[in-house]
């Protein structure tokens, strides 16, 4: 019996490390996307604490204006930090959705090989169990040639 050898194997261990390399890039995405979400979220709760300081310092009656200017200039700052954080989230998506595909081609590609390796083994099995009922057939016929062949056991 034969050994199977797969005509693939170098191919599809190289490409199971691109698929490797791939799943560990769309962690590392979804990791960045995770933060860039929750600093989104932290923006978003600091803008809501500095609305509600600005309207109780407005309810108050007097108004302390250099106080006041100063929560305006502090909520300008934040809007500005909610616009670079709702971008990099969008980056992160961007990069979560590349990645994915990346991962989605290197699964194709390793399924293809891996179905070309499972086809050339069953075809292997096949031809194998071939070769060995021939071999049994050829030693049935040698050994049925040979005892008609000896006429002595009559």
């Amino acid at each position: 019996m034969t050994r199977f050898r797969n005509r693939f194997a170098v191919v599809l261990k190289a490409r199971e490390r691109d698929r490797d390399v791939a799943r560990a890039a769309l962690a590392a995405a979804l990791r960045t996307s995770a933060e860039a979400e929750a600093a989104r979220r932290a923006v978003e709760v600091l803008i809501a604490s500095e609305r509600g300081e600005l309207g109780a310092a407005t309810r108050a009656g007097r108004v302390d204006v250099s106080d006041w200017l100063a929560r305006r200039r502090h909520a300008s700052v934040l809007t500005a930090e909610r616009k670079t954080a709702a971008a990099a989230v969008a980056d992160a998506a961007a990069q979560v959705a590349e990645a994915r595909t990346a991962l989605i081609a290197a699964d194709r590609a390793v399924a293809a090989l891996e179905t070309l390796r499972d086809r050339d083994l069953r075809a292997h099995r096949t031809a194998e169990l071939a070769a060995e009922q021939r071999a049994v057939e050829d030693l049935f016929t040698a050994t049925a040639a040979a005892f008609v062949g000896d006429d002595s056991s009559f």
